[in-house]
């Protein structure tokens, strides 16, 4: 996946970031910043179903775009991620984001299980 594949999915699933993507002139790191601000906004409205869309594109975004993309999603995405406080959130990061989170913060799986029991 290319820049323009992942931005029309994102524009497509999300048209009220169309106008906010489009402020940042071509810009990829600022525009996946933009899709994390929005994510954001999901997680602390409780819109779940926003979230799961969020993560998917996300997660397909990492799995299958380019360097740059992959590359983008883990260092403006997933590493600003609010999920402090949003368990559910959390639950329902898929597995390989999660990882990324996990690796970006050092945290082990047993690490991982005392910091999700901070969440509340």
């Amino acid at each position: 996946m290319h820049r323009s594949e992942f931005l029309k999915e994102l524009r497509i699933s999300f048209p009220e970031l169309t106008k906010s993507i489009n402020k940042q002139k071509g810009i990829l790191s600022l525009e996946i910043d933009e899709f994390r601000k929005f994510t954001n906004y999901a997680v602390g409205a409780k819109d779940k179903n926003t979230v799961e869309l969020c993560y998917k594109l996300a997660e397909k975004a990492y799995l299958t775009g380019n360097r740059n993309l992959k590359a983008l999603i883990n260092t403006e995405f997933v590493e600003f991620l609010d999920l402090q406080h949003n368990e559910w959130a959390w639950e329902i990061l898929p597995i390989v984001l999660k990882n990324l989170y996990l690796d970006f913060y050092g945290l082990t799986s047993q690490e991982q299980l005392k910091y999700k029991r901070t969440f509340s």
